[in-house]
């Protein structure tokens, strides 16, 4: 179980976001521990990590894909003259 410290630690999220992102169903929830204490599973919190890292080279891949891919004037491409 991580307490929530640590849990700001490792995503680096702010408190505030993690909140948000726990309300919108975007972040694994908490487990009460008590009347006024809360934790996280640590193989939650790694997968959530783990998506993100997931997500963000996919997107940079995409982006290099599209970027790659886009459709130049042939005078871009060196085939033409201006």
């Amino acid at each position: 179980m991580i307490r929530l410290p640590a849990v700001l630690e490792i995503t680096g999220l702010a408190k505030s976001t993690l909140y948000k992102k726990m309300a919108g169903g975007l972040f694994p929830r908490s487990v009460k521990l008590g009347p006024r204490a809360c934790a996280w599973i640590g193989s939650e919190i790694n997968g959530w990590v783990a998506d993100q890292i997931a997500a963000s080279r996919l997107n940079q891949l995409e982006s290099a894909i599209t970027h790659e891919t886009r459709c130049d004037p042939p005078y871009a491409l060196g085939l033409i003259k201006k």
